[in-house]
């Protein structure tokens, strides 16, 4: 296998030795960790994986603690290193992204097996995301999301999903966004289009500011149709001859609770599943919004 270390350092010959040595170490760690893993069905080393992702993030012009995670990231997952050992070897930062990068294992009582949990893993990248709202005032962040929609978002709506949108209204049904978004910004588009339910990812207020916490779960997975039916339930409603419509295979779920599910500019696997389950699915093209 190819030294991937020396073409990071050749990128790095610039910068302190003190950091270079932590990049040296995080990849001599990392290769005696995965030593003889093998990617599926293949005779090469796994560690190509991590190592040519440190050279990317060289490349790219990344900090040396960023480097140090992309060589480390699947040490947690893989290889049962412990976060605290990743912590106390090269540091909290160093620790806090990998952690990031992780899935978490977790063990289903029902199929007995083990299973990679996505909810748990995008939760924990969303919870850093809006970490900086934290002490925020609501007004200010409100006026932020509103220019920004105002300038910027609402030209990536397509005007063929306005028309559904409005087709659905006419035959007097209830239109409702479910979004794994922030429900700060999802609340901007609903009221766009009006439409007046959304359900969206939580943020938590206390006194009139931002914690930079999400309250309570994300709205993705199965937890997106797991608040679908708490809504649906509680509003008196039916999924009779309902319709969904959505573009990733991680709503798979939420197309298999409706009459009419709908692929639109999917993914490839949604692709793949929308054909051989024989969904429509509806192309728009890049023809958006542009006033």
């Amino acid at each position: 296998m190819k030294n991937y270390l020396k073409e990071i350092l050749k990128i790095r010959k610039d910068f302190p030795k003190k950091e270079n040595k932590l990049i040296e170490k995080a990849y001599k760690f990392a290769e005696r960790k995965h030593k003889g893993q093998k990617f599926d069905g293949s005779s090469y080393p796994y560690f190509i994986h991590p190592a040519y992702a440190g050279v990317l993030l060289a490349r790219w012009g990344r900090n040396y603690e960023e480097i140090c995670a992309g060589l480390l990231h699947d040490v947690v997952e893989d290889c049962n290193v412990k976060l605290p050992t990743i912590k106390k070897i090269f540091g909290p930062r160093v620790a806090f992204l990998v952690d990031g990068m992780s899935w978490e294992i977790k063990w289903n009582k029902e199929t007995k097996s083990w299973f990679k949990d996505r909810v748990g893993f995008y939760k924990k990248i969303m919870d850093y995301s809006f970490s900086f709202l934290k002490d925020k005032k609501v007004e200010e962040i409100e006026e932020i999301t509103g220019v920004f929609f105002k300038e910027v978002l609402y030209k990536f709506i397509f005007p063929e999903i306005i028309d559904i949108i409005n087709e659905h209204k006419a035959k007097d049904r209830e239109v409702i966004i479910v979004s794994n978004g922030a429900d700060i910004l999802v609340k901007k588009i609903a009221d766009y289009l009006n439409i007046k339910n959304y359900i969206s990812t939580r943020l938590e207020i206390t006194n009139g500011k931002f914690t930079g916490k999400i309250l309570g779960d994300i709205v993705y997975g199965k937890n997106k149709v797991k608040v679908t039916n708490e809504f649906i339930k509680k509003n008196n409603l039916d999924l009779y001859n309902s319709y969904a419509y959505t573009d990733h295979i991680s709503d798979l779920d939420l197309l298999l609770m409706v009459f009419n599910p709908c692929a639109v500019n999917p993914d490839n696997l949604l692709f793949e599943e929308a054909k051989k389950r024989n969904w429509p699915v509806l192309m728009f093209n890049k023809n958006l919004i542009n006033k």
